[in-house]
């Protein structure tokens, strides 16, 4: 009402586009169909699709997953049918590739897994509901390298197979999402920025020499919703879990640090920011801030928790913050990273394709924003929602940005 738009002129919002400005009532449902008409409407022009299927059955324009994308045109979607792939190379182009259930991507023992590079700003990268494993029945490295992208890459619902041991590489990569998948075993991060969401990163057990299950150089990494566990070296010790160069670390939600040996679950040079409600523990009996190297200073404060689930008829998020605190959600496709004077953290939204959903007072109940999905396909859209949250203490925080894939056959 009035108190929220007197709230909203004159505030750090107003450096915000205008589309942040605007959303002073909440959105009428017709106000949502046309957000996400606009959403999908965007993402899909001039998009072509074609069908992967190793079996060659009816409808099939490739048999391989790698020739298709050496083939297809920049922005195009891949619906990949179930069955055996090699691993491929996307380099210098946007696409979505879209895996039906059962689609394994099969990485030799001495070969070379998915590689992801050379993305222009305006091209997005999505890889969704693949099985990556190794070809082999006996353990082995299976890798997926993101590398030099300046457009968004998102990895959703990547399922590391058996026999192998899934490894991510990203470096030099401006906006990566990893979103769901248990099973991950080392993570590593060199001058990018990323943001990982309900996963599961095991470690390797028993190795000659003990590594840090993640590692963040020179960026950023947010860490929402996810567990990792550190590994163990065949003599008995370990590291730190997260390993930190001049690196920035935010805890979000009820994420899992876990580390059986080492004195600290997270340890190095940079900033650590943790939510209260966070579990950071280590199994010898440590826990909480202390689990973490003191050099880092580490900083508990409650933060805006943004997640995001799709279904067949609809897509939502939902915020949990602190009580009282004004909310905006919005929603839009993913973007370059925008710097806001007032605020600390970054906005990962497109400002060109992007509307207000709703705005609020959070409660002790998570604060819900929902769109209907139309009818007909949905090839791959990327819906990526974040939120701000202000208190009466001049306190203006942003969430971190949440990303979904919609796909309808």
């Amino acid at each position: 009402g009035g108190r929220a738009e007197a709230l909203l002129r004159g505030s750090a919002l107003s450096h915000l586009p205008g589309m942040l400005v605007a959303a002073r009532q909440p959105m009428t449902p017709f106000r949502r169909l046309v957000a996400i008409a606009g959403l999908c409407c965007a993402s899909l022009l001039r998009a072509q699709s074609f069908v992967v299927d190793a079996a060659n059955g009816p409808g099939t324009d490739f048999t391989s997953i790698a020739a298709a994308v050496q083939t297809v045109p920049d922005g195009a979607v891949l619906r990949i049918r179930a069955g055996a792939y090699a691993p491929f190379a996307i380099a210098g182009k946007g696409l979505r590739l879209l895996a039906e259930a059962n689609v394994r991507v099969l990485q030799p023992l001495f070969g070379v897994g998915i590689t992801i590079s050379s993305l222009a700003a305006n091209q997005t990268v999505v890889l969704h509901g693949l099985r990556v494993a190794s070809a082999n029945n006996t353990p082995a490295p299976v890798s997926l390298t993101c590398s030099n992208a300046q457009g968004a890459i998102v990895l959703d619902g990547l399922i590391p197979g058996q026999g192998g041991i899934l490894a991510l590489r990203a470096t030099g990569c401006d906006r990566l999402f990893v979103r769901g998948g248990v099973g991950w075993r080392t993570m590593e991060f060199a001058n990018s920025h990323a943001v990982v969401e309900n996963c599961s990163v095991s470690g390797i057990g028993w190795v000659a020499v003990s590594l840090p299950t993640v590692t963040v150089a020179n960026g950023t990494l947010q860490w929402v919703d996810s567990t990792v566990d550190g590994s163990v070296a065949l003599n008995g010790t370990s590291v730190a879990t997260i390993q930190l160069q001049q690196a920035d670390l935010r805890l979000l939600g009820s994420s899992l640090v876990r580390n059986a040996l080492g004195p600290f679950c997270i340890a190095g040079s940079g900033r650590v920011r943790l939510d209260p409600a966070v579990r950071v523990t280590l199994l010898n009996g440590g826990s909480g801030v202390g689990a973490i190297d003191p050099a880092l200073a580490p900083l508990v404060k409650q933060m805006p928790v943004l997640t995001t689930a799709v279904t067949a008829a609809s897509a939502s998020a939902s915020l949990v913050g602190r009580a009282g605190d004004l909310a905006l959600v919005t929603v839009s496709l993913p973007g370059p990273r925008l710097a806001v004077a007032g605020f600390q953290d970054l906005f990962w939204i497109d400002t060109s394709v992007a509307g207000p959903l709703t705005f609020g007072v959070l409660g002790s109940t998570p604060f819900p924003a929902a769109l209907p999905l139309p009818p007909g396909r949905l090839d791959g859209v990327r819906a990526m929602w974040q939120a701000v949250t202000w208190d009466q203490a001049a306190d203006w925080q942003v969430s971190n940005p949440s990303v979904a894939v919609l796909n309808r056959p």
